[in-house]
């Protein structure tokens, strides 16, 4: 890729930021059109967030994802938040214009592609249970209220972060959700009155983490359609190997991660995305890793 003074730059800000695969796919999808674009990761910690979204302008860099830990602290420096931005409560696209920094969340939109376009699931009056309450399960959970999804049941060890989740889905969206503090594993009782699971959690990412469910959970599953992992690396985390030996169908979280991407970079470009190149781009990187 030749880089010129013509070159547009966009990238993301994280901390960390070495493990993105972001650029890869990004970049792929500008070599596919012909954009003279570039995707750069930037190391941008907490303290120095405010000041490298205002060198935006200086730069003349024309927008950014924004990754853990600034999809909230940024919110105080937008100019203009869409709807996904107001009702989730964090930002993780930020496209520069002349009037300011324009927030977006792409988040929960990709979520909901990656159900319907790669595991042909519309959650639309689906009983849905999600594990963990933090800004993965936000974003997953507000965006399935608003699309009309049937009971909502969230999960965590953690009860503030449930009772925050709970107050905001209430009072954004107007709908309650069921909320239980977890123990030391999910009731099975639950896995009878579900459609869809997800994993919000970073449970799954190590080869030693815990099962989240035994497989006595998913044989009482009955009317259990899908299990959704949003972790993508391993591809086959323990939960989806477990759920897949009892008949489920599943999915990682490698879809979600495409679609956000593919929208944040339509925001940007005003063209549409290559998906089949931005994912092919995803899969060898993770196969090279």
């Amino acid at each position: 890729m030749d880089i010129s003074g013509r070159t547009r730059i966009v990238g993301i800000f994280g901390d960390p930021v070495e493990h993105s695969l972001s650029p890869s796919m990004h970049n792929a999808a500008f070599r596919s059109l012909g954009l003279d674009y570039a995707y750069v990761p930037f190391h941008v910690s907490r303290s120095g967030l405010g000041i490298a979204l205002k060198g935006l302008f200086a730069l003349d860099i024309k927008g950014v994802n924004l990754t853990i830990p600034h999809k909230v602290d940024a919110l105080k420096y937008l100019s203009w938040r869409d709807r996904e931005v107001k009702l989730i409560g964090a930002v993780n696209t930020v496209k520069v214009n002349a009037g300011g920094l324009f927030g977006y969340n792409t988040d929960g939109k990709g979520f909901i592609l990656s159900l319907k376009k790669d595991c042909n699931f519309n959650p639309r009056k689906k009983n849905v249970l999600i594990l963990g309450a933090g800004g993965a399960a936000r974003a997953v959970v507000i965006k399935l209220a608003s699309c009309g999804a049937g009971e909502i049941t969230v999960t965590s060890p953690i009860k503030q972060e449930l009772k925050q989740l709970a107050g905001d889905v209430k009072k954004r969206l107007g709908i309650n959700i069921r909320t239980f503090l977890l123990g030391r594993s999910v009731p099975v009782a639950e896995a009878g009155r579900i459609h869809l699971l997800v994993n919000t959690t970073p449970v799954g990412m190590h080869a030693d983490d815990p099962v989240l469910l035994p497989c006595e959970f998913f044989k009482k599953a009955g009317s259990l359609q899908l299990v959704y992992d949003v972790i993508y690396s391993p591809a086959k985390t323990r939960l989806l190997r477990t759920a897949a030996s009892c008949g489920i169908q599943t999915s990682n979280g490698l879809g979600m991660l495409l679609y956000q991407g593919a929208l944040a970079f339509e925001i940007w470009t005003g063209r549409q995305a290559p998906v089949d190149i931005m994912r092919k781009a995803l899969l060898k990187t993770l196969g090279n890793g």
